[in-house]
């Protein structure tokens, strides 16, 4: 088993436990008598702190798989890989060296070639950054592009995950992001942010995100498994 199929288990597990609790807590608001003075915000807090947890599924599983699919892939000299990951490692690289500051570029450079020739070992084989509060579906989709990665996401769950309009016309990959970039850049409130949905509509948003990840995880675990990211031995 992968790490990041490890990692998809566990988080799965958390944010049910999540969503159990915002449905006992609603229930206790709705038909308490006495006891601690527990209201609404308190339920509407955890809720939009839900999506955040539920946005921390996607964004942990991809950074493992970047991390895990980097650990394979160094482990094999640029030679054998195969010419689309080793292009997208270029690349890669490439940009990142721009990224210095001039005085440095040239020593990177070098460093590059040295690796891309095997004069040097390869300090990494990664081909994206690990990106923090950026992963919807079409990243996803442009990561496996890279790879040359065949996602496989059946058409009824792309329809309801990458298609569809859920909440606020967005569909359910881009509503997740979006709300949680609006709460971790402070943009809306904790008490605010998803007050207006229901513990249904949380409900139905988790198990299409949780849906469409089952299947990203799948088809990863399928490039690892079967070393796509080298070149085919007659």
């Amino acid at each position: 088993m992968t790490d990041f199929e490890i990692i998809f288990v566990e988080r799965q597990r958390e944010i049910q436990k999540h969503l159990e609790f915002i449905k006992e807590l609603q229930w206790s608001v709705i038909n308490r008598s006495g006891g601690k003075p527990i209201d609404m915000e308190h339920v509407n807090i955890l809720k939009s702190a839900f999506l955040v947890h539920l946005y921390n599924v996607i964004e942990s599983v991809m950074s493992k798989t970047i991390e895990e699919i980097d650990g394979k892939a160094k482990k094999h000299p640029p030679s054998e890989w195969a010419s689309e990951f080793f292009q997208s490692w270029l690349l890669h690289r490439a940009i990142l060296v721009f990224d210095n500051e001039p005085s440095k570029r040239i020593e990177k450079i070098v460093k590059v070639i040295g690796e891309a020739s095997g004069r040097e070992l390869v300090s990494s084989a990664r081909v994206a950054k690990r990106s923090s509060g950026n992963w919807s579906n079409k990243e996803i989709s442009d990561l496996a592009a890279k790879l040359t990665c065949d996602l496989r996401i059946s058409p009824d769950i792309d329809r309801k995950a990458c298609i569809v309009f859920l909440i606020d016309n967005k569909v359910p990959m881009t509503y997740v992001r979006h709300m949680r970039n609006q709460l971790a850049h402070g943009n809306l409130s904790f008490v605010d942010a998803a007050a207006h949905l229901t513990v249904d509509q949380l409900e139905l948003l988790c198990s299409t995100v949780l849906d469409y990840m089952n299947e990203v995880v799948s088809s990863f675990v399928s490039y690892i498994e079967g070393k796509k990211y080298l070149k085919v031995t007659a």
